[in-house]
């Protein structure tokens, strides 16, 4: 399976590694693409300014995931950044949400974890799903908003869409294999 991991930043620790550890020890090939200018890792994609064709993108690969990090959470949930080390010049939200609609309308694997299940679920894609998300009142509220049943599981798996509410890389592994 070819997976797209799209990275807005990696400020919460161990999301990003962890991920990209247990897609590639599920037999996984990973491919990055930055939706923000100053994420410090390997990309294949720079979302930022650079125009792709979102559907060749989406028609390349059959998983995708979402790397937030703390930045995901205050987009998703309208807060104003705690500090400037969050804020960013650019972040290409309009890039995350086409590929993720068009990914979930082909039935491609998402893979949401800590504040992306909430995002998801204001995109209108979890609506009728159980999902996780990382338990704050926030993030829950915003699942509930959105019609989505919340479980406080680890990781949970509803059709073709993994939500984590922490990075365990066993129990991920477990899901992208069944």
């Amino acid at each position: 399976m070819r997976c797209l991991l799209l990275v807005l930043d990696t400020s919460w620790r161990g999301e990003y590694p962890n991920i990209v550890q247990a897609l590639k020890e599920t037999g996984n090939d990973v491919d990055v693409g930055i939706v923000s200018p100053d994420v410090d890792v390997n990309y294949r994609y720079e979302l930022v300014y650079e125009k792709y064709d979102v559907q060749e993108l989406v028609d390349s690969y059959d998983a995708f995931g979402i790397v937030g990090g703390y930045r995901l959470y205050y987009i998703t949930c309208g807060k104003r950044f705690p500090c400037r080390k969050l804020e960013s010049p650019k972040i290409n939200m309009q890039v995350v949400d086409e590929v993720v609609k068009r990914a979930f309308e082909q039935n491609k694997l998402i893979i949401a974890p800590i504040a992306a299940p909430a995002y998801l679920a204001k995109l209108g894609i979890l609506k009728g799903r159980k999902a996780t998300v990382y338990p704050t009142t926030d993030l829950i509220k915003i699942l509930v908003e959105n019609g989505v049943e919340f479980v406080n599981d680890v990781v949970v798996r509803d059709g073709n869409v993994i939500t984590l509410k922490k990075i365990d890389v066993e129990e991920l592994k477990k899901k992208l294999v069944s």
